[in-house]
Formats: C-alpha cells, sequence, structure tokens
C-alpha cells in the first residue's frame, strides 16, 4: 500500500484538532475547579503540533520526498498525547507548587464544594448553612475569578518545553537534508 502524504495530512490535522478539543477541555476543568490553566502553554503545544503537521507538505512539494510517513505520523501522536498530558499535570498548582500544595488542594476543594452548593442545594438548605437563600442553579464559570496561570509569555517562550521540541524539529530537518539522495 503506497503511503500518500495526504492521507497523512490529513490524519495530522485530525490529530491537531483533537489535540485543540483536548487543551480547551483542560483549560475549561481547570476553570470548575478554580484555578486557570495557561493558554499561552496550550498555543505553544498547538503551534509545535500544527508545525509538525505543515511539515510532510513542506517536505513533499518542496523537496519532492515520496517516501513512507508511517513513522513519522506515529511520532506526532505520541507527542501530542505527552503534550496533552503535560498540560494537564503542569497546569494545576497543586501539582507545579514546591510549597502551597495543600493550600491549592484546598482551594480546590473549597471550590468544588461551593460550586456543589449551588446547583444542587436548596433555598432552606443554604439559609441554614448561613449563605444567600437561592434557588439551585448552574455555575456561571464567566462570574468566576479562577485563580490566574501565573505563567509569562517570556517563561513559555524560553521554556525547554518549547526550546526543545524546536530544537529536535531543527535536528530532524538538518538529518532529513544531509540523508537526502539527490538522484
Amino acid at each position: 500500500m503506497k503511503s500518500r502524504v495526504s492521507s497523512h495530512f490529513f490524519i495530522l490535522v485530525s490529530i491537531a484538532a483533537l489535540s485543540a478539543i483536548s487543551h480547551y477541555s483542560i483549560y475549561y476543568g481547570a476553570l470548575i475547579r478554580g484555578y486557570e490553566a495557561s493558554g499561552l502553554t496550550a498555543g505553544r503545544n498547538l503551534l509545535l503540533i500544527g508545525i509538525l503537521a505543515i511539515l510532510p507538505i513542506f517536505l513533499s512539494k518542496v523537496f519532492k520526498f515520496k517516501g513512507n510517513w508511517t513513522l513519522y505520523t506515529s511520532v506526532v501522536l505520541l507527542f501530542s498525547i505527552g503534550l496533552t498530558a503535560q498540560f494537564r499535570l503542569f497546569g494545576d498548582p497543586e501539582y507545579i507548587s514546591r510549597k502551597d500544595k495543600a493550600e491549592a488542594r484546598q482551594a480546590k476543594i473549597k471550590t468544588i464544594q461551593q460550586h456543589y452548593i449551588q446547583e444542587n442545594y436548596s433555598a432552606e438548605k443554604k439559609r441554614i448553612m448561613g449563605l444567600d437563600p437561592t434557588p439551585p442553579a448552574p455555575v456561571d464559570l464567566s462570574k468566576e475569578t479562577p485563580r490566574p496561570s501565573g505563567i509569562s509569555f517570556t517563561e513559555v517562550l524560553f521554556s525547554g518545553k518549547t526550546l526543545i521540541p524546536l530544537f529536535a524539529i531543527f535536528c530532524f530537518l538538518a538529518a532529513f537534508f544531509l540523508t537526502r539522495d539527490e538522484r
């Protein structure tokens, strides 16, 4: 079976789209838990996957590469899964703080408890607890103030999680050009 670039490009674009959906769901899940995952980190991850998705078109059209793209597509799939897992893990202040793990965990628990009370407790139960006796209603996340991620643009730009993949892409391109057969 012939490995066509268009098939792999479609798969890579699908991987990028699924990564975007998963990053958004992680970001939204963080808002539900009362903190904000870094949108800059998500953008960086999606940009890296986007570069890797477009690279086969560039290499096949400009440099006339006619080889098999299966291994490349598999690597991009695993890379996107790894980036998504890292975004979930390292976006949570409970996991990244060195000193304040217990405080971050308590803040998450308190936010989730408040959301549960707002959505499920009757006005009478809320009044007994000393809260505003409002009827149960869904939580409006736009009115919430999540704890900000605190990651700046320069931290994302010069992070090892940015520079190492860019260096790896550069090394891949260098190896491609050095091992290319000109016949």
